[in-house]
């Protein structure tokens, strides 16, 4: 980072820690390999899952979100974001399972009314108890339903 026009010591010293962590943790979420060397950006080889259906293998051996995350270093919203991407591609995810109980009719009703586009405006309209995730799922089950 040093090497960065405008980075100095102190910079690096203050922001650098978290600067590379970031990078760490895209680079893992997005199957990129930063070996020395190598050129950054390099793509995981071809035989190498997609770190998202690395998620989605764990899940479905019976891992939990927070297990699944400590487990590969990732912050929970990544492991939901993954979980998302392969609902999105046609995985079979069980999206009641992040629903709170009794609350899915709810957050249906409020995604009619609000609108999808946001997820913000939806998520003030509702409890506390339900969460971004709760509301992606809800929004993943409408799109698959047709």
């Amino acid at each position: 980072m040093l090497a960065i026009k405008g980075v100095g010591q102190r910079k690096f010293e203050l922001y650098g820690g978290a600067f590379l962590e970031l990078i760490r943790k895209y680079a893992v979420a997005n199957g990129i390999t930063l070996q020395p060397g190598k050129p950054a950006g390099e793509k995981a080889p071809k035989d190498e899952k997609p770190s998202h259906l690395i998620t989605l293998a764990l899940y479905q051996s019976g891992r939990t979100l927070k297990e699944i995350a400590g487990q590969r270093g990732l912050s929970l919203v990544t492991i939901q974001e993954h979980l998302v991407r392969c609902g999105a591609e046609g995985y079979s995810i069980d999206w009641d399972a992040f629903i709170p109980p009794g609350y899915e009719a709810l957050i249906r009703r409020k995604i009619t009314e609000i609108g999808a586009h946001k997820l913000k405006p939806i998520k003030e309209a509702l409890p506390a108890e339900v969460d971004y995730f709760a509301i992606k799922a809800v929004l993943c089950k409408m799109s698959q339903a047709g």
